[in-house]
């Protein structure tokens, strides 16, 4: 429950808001999870929340031992780049106003 933010500090130091997770979703650096590697970006609590967390060796365990699991995780990988593209297109296509009631709609459902 709650509300967490993942972003990055872009050249000039300012933060960038990559991502927003409330109740019952997933937030990840995808990248870095997968390969092992560095992540440059903060996870922020933006408002109470309670927050559950795997390193990737345990993940990896579980997938191959869990059907289910595993078919949950297909479905994150699915819904992940799909939100990303609907906030491309949102942040590239409509005023202030639709994005507001955009965000209202998302955090409502």
């Amino acid at each position: 429950n709650g509300f967490l933010r993942t972003y990055y500090l872009n050249d000039n130091g300012m933060e960038v808001t990559r991502m927003i997770a409330w109740e019952g979703r997933f937030l990840t650096n995808l990248v870095s999870f997968k390969h092992f590697s560095n992540n440059k970006e903060f996870f922020e609590c933006i408002q109470n929340a309670e927050v559950l967390w795997i390193d990737r060796n345990k993940f990896e365990n579980l997938l191959t031992n869990s059907l289910n699991l595993k078919h949950i995780y297909l479905n994150i990988l699915e819904e992940y780049p799909a939100a990303n593209i609907k906030r491309f297109e949102h942040i590239n296509t409509n005023n202030v106003e639709k994005k507001i009631l955009h965000l209202k709609v998302i955090i409502h459902t």
